[in-house]
């Protein structure tokens, strides 16, 4: 099997994984190949979760203003119609409708 990470396999693959695991723990006790653990555990650590912040925007002296809903996580910023996160920042412009629509 070719060294593939937790995180890059498929359902069916890490499925396979899991089988193979029980099906040799059940024909005895053996050891986790260590280079596994510490490769399975840097990819869960390593692994962002997954955040939803929802924004509401209001205009406030001709500038949209946006504001989470609920407190953001602290590694994230919302300031005005910035937002700022770890090697990203958003900068929330409207355009106008052009004259006639």
């Amino acid at each position: 099997m070719s060294k593939q990470s937790l995180l890059g396999m498929s359902d069916a693959e890490f499925e396979a994984l899991i089988e193979r695991y029980i099906e040799r723990q059940s024909a005895g006790p053996a050891e986790l190949d260590a280079d596994l653990f510490f490769d399975s555990l840097a990819d869960f650590v390593a692994a962002p979760a997954e955040t939803t912040i929802e924004l509401v925007g209001e205009w406030h002296e001709g500038q949209l203003t946006l504001k989470p809903e609920e407190p953001p996580p602290p590694d994230v910023v919302v300031q005005d119609n910035r937002i700022v996160s770890p090697g990203f920042t958003f900068v929330i412009r409207v355009k106008e409708p052009a004259a006639g629509h």
